[in-house]
Formats: C-alpha cells, structure tokens, sequence
C-alpha cells in the first residue's frame, strides 16, 4: 500500500520534529521541578524532626533538672517560690 503524498507532508513533518523538540524541554523542566519539590519535602521534613527533638530534648532536661532548679530558686530567693 503506497503513502499518499500530501504537499503539506513537510510541514506537517517540521511541525512534528518541532513538537517534539518542545516536549523534550517540557521533560527536562519537569523533571527539575519534581526534584526541587522533593527536596523541598525533605527540608520540611527535618525542619519538624529539629523542632520537634529540640522540644523533647527540652523536655528532658527540664524534668531532670526539676529539682534542683527548686533548690536553686530557693537559694537565690530566699523563699520557695514554687510552693507560694
């Protein structure tokens, strides 16, 4: 079965070579931008794990520290400060 000939086949042709070239940068960008969104999530990510450990590890401390920082502000007072 022969390929009808259009007058308009090297055009059409150029159009589809120009398609392509565009979806190829379509492609790259793409796939820039999913790589940035992605590390964007990660950055999200280890921004709540630093504010969240630092809460715990705040938290710890301060329990373990609980009495002596009474001592402390009955020492620095002169009265217990906490039981007031």
């Amino acid at each position: 079965m022969p390929l009808i000939q259009d007058e308009n086949q090297p055009e059409i042709i150029a159009e589809l070579k120009r398609n392509r070239e565009l979806l190829e940068k379509i492609y790259a960008a793409t796939f820039a931008t999913n790589r940035y969104i992605f590390w964007l999530k990660i950055g999200a990510i280890l921004k709540i794990i630093m504010v969240v450990g630092a809460l715990i590890i705040f938290v710890i401390v301060f329990i373990s520290l609980g009495p002596d920082l009474k001592k402390a502000f009955d020492l620095y007072t002169g009265q217990n400060l906490l039981t007031e």
